[in-house]
């Protein structure tokens, strides 16, 4: 195993604790570069693994001990490109209640799909990668939400995904995260994303899917509170365009849509409740 610590530029004296466990540990390197966020951040530690098989995981959050060991084996074992694992979401301590209802097994290219956008979660960090997944392909410069613009496109290469419903990582969701700046930047980065990956499903026969997927996010960023009002007013208008609901569209999401048709307020209000009791309700 090979461990690749990339210190962007921190303040906090994290740069010196990365190169304290260097020095302890033969298999831990650092890299320091000047701050450029966490595209160039995992492009660094790409451009600079040695390994078969790629792993992230971001600084705030924490794996359990068989994090590299399941996906290692499961790879090796079912000859797969791609495995995806399920994880925890924590706030203050509190675990946000999640069903893991998928059955484990191979996956094919539509059913990974689904599950990337579904259960596995759109991000870089519950999956573990063939490095030939990544051999033209980086994620975006300067981009926030920069693996959903790139996962769908790794899962789509993946000669094989195998789905794993072991839990391996632990996301602590913060206040002052980047995924919580709802800045005007963020806001339009969220709608690019989001645009882009429906338009790959579309591409690639997913037709369905890519309108339930986007109709589902423009539900969740009209109830966030963005402080952007022109990307506020292109998904308000989005929403009141839709005259009828996907094919297979969730009961829970057909319910968001009607309250939101019913006072956009109100749905804003509930969903921003639901989201906090999320992490309360035992």
């Amino acid at each position: 195993i090979e461990i690749i610590l990339i210190d962007d530029g921190s303040t906090d004296g994290s740069g010196q604790l990365c190169d304290e466990y260097a020095a302890r540990d033969a298999r831990i390197r650092t890299i320091h570069q000047e701050n450029a966020g966490l595209s160039e951040a995992r492009n660094a530690g790409i451009d600079q693994a040695r390994a078969d098989f790629l792993m992230f995981v971001d600084s705030d959050d924490w794996v359990e001990k068989d994090y590299c060991r399941i996906p290692w084996d499961l790879a090796r074992s079912q000859q797969a490109d791609l495995v995806m694992f399920q994880f925890r979401e924590l706030r203050n301590g509190r675990e946000k209640k999640r069903r893991y209802s998928v059955a484990e097994g191979r996956k094919t290219q539509e059913e990974a799909l689904a599950l990337m956008i579904r259960e596995a979660a759109i991000t870089a960090w519950n999956k573990c990668y063939h490095r030939d997944l990544f051999r033209e392909n980086r994620y975006p410069k300067g981009r926030v939400y920069e693996d959903v613009f790139l996962t769908p496109f790794l899962v789509h290469e993946a000669r094989c995904v195998f789905y794993s419903s072991a839990v391996l990582y632990n996301k602590e969701c913060r206040d002052d995260s980047i995924s919580a700046d709802l800045s005007e930047g963020n806001a339009r980065d969220w709608l690019d994303a989001r645009t882009s990956t429906a338009r790959l499903l579309k591409e690639w026969g997913h037709a369905s899917m890519a309108e339930s997927y986007y109709l589902s996010g423009m539900l969740v960023f009209a109830s966030m509170g963005w402080q952007a009002p022109e990307a506020n007013a292109k998904c308000d208008r989005y929403l009141r365009g839709i005259k009828h609901c996907p094919q297979r569209f969730p009961f829970k999401q057909r319910c968001k849509l009607y309250l939101w048709k019913f006072s956009p307020k109100l749905c804003r209000l509930v969903l921003r409740i639901y989201r906090q009791l999320r992490f309360w309700i035992p």
